[in-house]
């Protein structure tokens, strides 16, 4: 059975090791896909070349207080990132997420 957000505080057990996974992701259809890279550079691609006018968003999965964060709009940009990456030894084996960067997000 999955969890809704707003059953968290009935008490109902989850037996997934993550709490991300139990939550009905239909109440999130705001969320962007994400891709972790390089791991899922093909899949960002596809999506990249389905709706070349966005803006994406790039950060350190492990960063923090908006560290390495920068915002791409073409692939030449992200390949050239790619590539600086492998002559950095200190940022090898560190993973980048990338999400279609929301302009206007609502904030609650």
């Amino acid at each position: 059975p999955t969890k809704r957000v707003g059953d968290y505080d009935k008490g109902m057990k989850c037996n997934c090791d993550c709490e991300w996974h139990c939550i009905d992701h239909a109440d999130f259809e705001f969320i962007p896909n994400s891709y972790l890279l390089p791991a899922d550079y093909s899949m960002f691609v596809e999506e990249f070349r389905r709706y070349p006018s966005f803006m994406w968003i790039m950060k350190p999965s492990n960063g923090a207080q908006g560290r390495g964060i920068f915002i791409v709009n073409k692939l030449e940009q992200i390949k050239k990132w790619m590539s600086s990456r492998s002559a950095d030894k200190d940022s090898q084996g560190l993973n980048y997420v990338i999400s279609r960067y929301i302009e206007r997000p609502l904030l609650i």
